[in-house]
Parts: C-alpha cells; structure tokens; sequence
C-alpha cells in the first residue's frame, strides 16, 4: 500500500499511526512517500499512490477525502515575548507582528494567513521556512512569531528550543487533518480503512 503524507503532518503523525497500522494491517506492506499536497494528488491521479494524509479543506477533481481530526493552531513565540502573558490572545493580536510562515507551496502557509487574516503578500523580513523545524528555530532565534500546529507541538518540534507555546483564548482550530484517496480507484476501500484506523489514534 502507498501511502504519501505531507511535511506538516508526516514527521509528527507517522510515529503513532505506523506501529497501529502495521497492527491492523499485518499483510500489508507499507511504502511511504513525503511531499507537498499538489505532488501527492498528481500522484494519486497517476495511481503511483494509493491514499494520501493532507490537510483539509483542498478540493480537487477525482479525489476523494475524509477528515480524520481537527488540528488546532498554537502561538508560538520567543521566551518572554509580552504576547504570551495575555490571557485573552486571539489571532487579532498578531498582526502587528513579524509572522513567520512556510515558503508557498505548503497549504499550512495558506491556512496560517486565513486564521490571522494577513495578506498573502506580507512577508516577515522577507523570510519564510522550508519545514516546521526550520520555522521553530526561526522564532527560537527571535525573528519572530508564528502559528503551530498542535500535532507538530504534541510531536517534538520544539524540542529544545528558546521559545513559549500558547493556545489562544478561543481556541482555533486552522485545518483538518484528512485522508485523500482517487475517486473510484481500487484501493478506494482500503484507503476508507486506513482513515478508520487514523481516527481513532486521535479519539482513544
């Protein structure tokens, strides 16, 4: 079965779902692939993947989805930034700040510009990050503040870094986390199957 996930989702998901997969799944045998959105649904078009992790919403034509679990958006700031003293933080509060984001292509810089309504072409010193680590290190080195997915804070990627994480006073739920599949293909089923599976990583 192959299976492609993208960079915001597979280093912090994979770890949990992989061993409950290879459980459930015991004949199956797993080949995974890492890429943007766009790649992997070409690929699901081409049949070179059977089922793909992405973040919800994305539509597109003969592609199948199911969502599996909502992914709330953390604040993320340096150590001590008066930000993370407010007890009533909404994303309204960070557009006076240098926001950091994932370079284009990575659908979680669109969904990081719609919470904060921040208009696409603004550019924090004209930085951007290829990958949440990169981006965690960034505000870790003070160039400023950024939203982080709760899978990817729950899964390590602050690790040792200078930095303090913060959930908004509502809390903000920036993407879903879904299973894509092509419409009518023959490991539609499978791909159902593996969504059931996933799900219930995040309801047990």
């Amino acid at each position: 079965f192959r299976l492609g996930a993208i960079p915001t989702i597979a280093p912090f998901l994979l770890p949990r779902a992989l061993p409950l997969l290879r459980k459930r799944f015991p004949q199956a045998r797993m080949l995974m692939r890492e890429d943007l959105t766009a790649r992997l649904v070409d690929a699901l078009r081409a049949r070179t993947l059977d089922a793909a992790i992405i973040a919800l919403p994305y539509s597109a034509p003969g592609i199948a989805t199911t969502a599996i679990a909502d992914d709330e958006f953390l604040f993320l700031a340096p150590q001590g930034h008066p930000l993370t003293q407010r007890n009533d933080l909404s994303p309204e509060h960070l557009k006076g700040e240098d926001v950091l984001l994932l370079e284009d292509g990575h659908c979680l810089r669109d969904h990081a510009l719609s919470v904060c309504n921040l208009s696409p072409g603004r550019r924090a010193a004209e930085v951007s990050a290829t990958s949440l680590h990169t981006l965690v290190q960034m505000v870790s080195g003070g160039m400023g503040v950024t939203l982080l997915p709760k899978i990817a804070a729950e899964g390590g990627a602050t690790a040792g870094a200078n930095v303090s994480i913060r959930p908004f006073a509502e809390s903000v739920v920036g993407r879903s986390i879904g299973v894509a599949w092509r419409e009518g293909g023959q490991r539609a089923e499978e791909a159902r199957m593996l969504a059931e599976a996933l799900r219930e990583l995040f309801t047990s």
